[in-house]
């Protein structure tokens, strides 16, 4: 069973994120800000995590440092989840390695198609390049 760590500050989205990877057989742990990740994340490694970036106490950009920086963690994907695409600072992402944000409308229908096939592997943005 493919687990997801999502980490989110409100309710409403990671109700969303939880119903759809759970009704794909998903295991879905969770969490409220980047810190919080971070400590369940080392105390139980993800086969995924989706986060958004504008969290309190740690925000995404720093989670996402933390998470390239550990090697236990590096090779888990890390998929970004934004309400708005602008939200991303470029340099910043493309510097952690981050290959495509996912704008919450299209993020369901991408983890849909991952769930099914069972593997967790690097999402692409639906149209990006």
């Amino acid at each position: 069973m493919t687990r997801v760590l999502i980490v989110d500050d409100k309710a409403e989205n990671l109700d969303l994120l939880r119903a759809l990877l759970q009704g794909h057989g998903c295991e879905v742990d969770e969490a409220r800000h980047g810190a919080e990740a971070l400590v369940k994340a080392r105390q139980a490694p993800p086969d995924l995590i989706i986060s958004d970036l504008l969290l309190p106490v740690m925000d995404g950009y720093t989670l996402l440092r933390h998470w390239k920086a550990d090697e236990r963690l590096k090779p888990i994907p890390f998929v970004v989840e934004v309400l708005y695409l602008n939200q991303l600072r470029p340099r910043t992402g493309t510097a952690l390695g981050l290959r495509f944000p996912h704008a919450r409308t299209n993020l369901p229908a991408t983890l849909t198609v991952q769930c099914r096939r069972g593997v967790v592997e690097d999402v692409d943005y639906p149209g990006g390049s």
